[in-house]
């Protein structure tokens, strides 16, 4: 939420930076410092050329997924207004030119993969569906079936990484939009500034406007560089130890029942546990208020009580999941730059039975607290050790626990897009 705040304020010209936003929880506090922070200079145009890959493509490419190609993000838009195929197509263009993540490319050579910004060619062809004259029980069918395809569509080194289809259901109701996407070219913060971008360009494209989008903020190439170029500072070689020491020291792997069992995205099973509201606002806003903390650390404290009693009073390796824009560089702004940012990052936790809840709470919170740079710098560590000294890098064993952990309020919202 925080990163969408800041950009939409910078499209306003007010500048903030995700350090001022924690530091200033009021409108007025902010009203203070907005202008203050430096404003950015990005590319505005056609970015191209080769780029590092950065940590989270390289961990894609270390699972040796069988199919590699087939790892992508799907959405569904439901569209109030019936689209027309040309200003599709158009925006789809349009989309492609400004957002370079959408034309990465990526090709094998010698047990590694290069990563290239390619230019803009032809758009690939909006898929056009029209089940206008089918029965509303065949439209689930034909949009599975058309989704699947353009899933084994995409192309690492060929391209596209972007498909898109419209589903025409006919004149007198709302029409279905997909998008998908490689993982590798998007992620979670990545879709409101699309979805964005589609409306505001196809309402444009509609109107017989010139198309105009907020300005680009950072290339991912750049941002890409970079995490290069911060693997091989001071800092990060300081940091190292800090991940040596969490990864080195022995850990018991938890008892399982199957100690062979599947371990795929096909055996993965989900367990929901939905709060009342009066629960929800006490994690939300008594919980960090009374203990200074986060909703991150409260989840983790919880997780670490449930293990305790699963595996007693042993130390855990688990992986944390972060979002990766943070704000390292101040001369870099990814708050509206589409790409694959998420950071991956070793925790320890120590289950135990002797401290309450609010102790416990307090153990987790400065834990996560002493990770360096919120576990950007174990990112830029193990580039760094797998390039200087492959012996002395952070160890990421294969984890025998794995578990996501996804909070959500849900409130009423408007779902559908005006397109039209």
């Amino acid at each position: 939420m925080s990163i969408q705040v800041i950009a939409r304020a910078r499209q306003a010209g007010l500048h903030l930076t995700p350090r001022q936003l924690f530091q200033e929880p009021t409108v007025a506090g902010l009203a203070a410092l907005a202008g203050t922070g430096r404003v950015v200079e990005a590319e505005q145009g056609l970015v191209e050329g080769a780029l590092p890959l950065t940590p989270i493509q390289r961990w894609f490419f270390g699972q040796q997924q069988p199919e590699p190609h087939y790892w992508n993000q799907t959405l569904l838009l439901q569209t109030d207004l019936r689209l027309e195929r040309t200003a599709l197509e158009a925006t789809v263009g349009h989309l492609l030119t400004h957002h370079d993540a959408l034309r990465l490319r990526f090709t094998p050579e010698e047990n590694r993969w290069r990563q290239t910004n390619a230019g803009m060619s032809a758009a690939p062809p909006v898929e056009w569906i029209d089940l206008a004259t089918k029965a509303p029980d065949a439209h689930a069918v034909a949009i599975e079936a058309t989704a699947i395809a353009l899933q084994a569509g995409l192309n690492l080194s060929d391209g596209p990484l972007l498909r898109v289809a419209y589903f025409d259901l006919g004149p007198d109701r709302p029409g279905r939009l997909l998008l998908v996407i490689h993982h590798l070219a998007v992620d979670g913060l990545s879709w409101p500034i699309l979805i964005e971008d589609v409306q505001s360009t196809y309402q444009q494209m509609s109107q017989g406007l010139p198309v105009q989008l907020p300005p680009k903020t950072t290339s991912f190439r750049q941002w890409a560089q970079r995490l290069s170029d911060e693997a091989d500072s001071e800092q990060t070689r300081m940091e190292l130890e800090h991940w040596l020491a969490t990864t080195a020291a022995p850990l018991t792997l938890p008892p399982v029942d199957f100690r062979d069992g599947l371990n795929s995205e096909a055996s993965v099973e989900s367990v929901v546990a939905r709060l009342e509201p009066d629960e929800t606002s006490a994690l939300l806003r008594d919980v960090p208020t009374a203990y200074r903390t986060e909703i991150n650390d409260a989840l983790l404290a919880a997780l670490t009580r449930a293990l305790a009693d699963w595996v007693g009073e042993t130390a855990l390796l688990i992986d944390l999941e972060g979002h990766g824009r943070e704000d390292l560089f101040d001369d870099l702004d990814v708050s509206r730059t589409v790409g694959w940012f998420t950071t991956l990052y070793p925790v320890r936790l120590e289950p135990t039975f002797s401290a309450g809840p609010g102790e416990l709470l307090q153990a987790t919170k400065e834990r996560l607290r002493r990770i360096p740079r919120r576990g950007m710098a174990m990112v830029c560590c193990a580039t760094w050790a797998m390039r200087r000294h492959r012996r002395s890098s952070p160890r990421r064993r294969k984890p025998r626990l794995t578990s996501t952990i996804s909070a959500r309020l849900i409130a009423r919202r408007r779902a559908t897009h005006s397109l039209g």
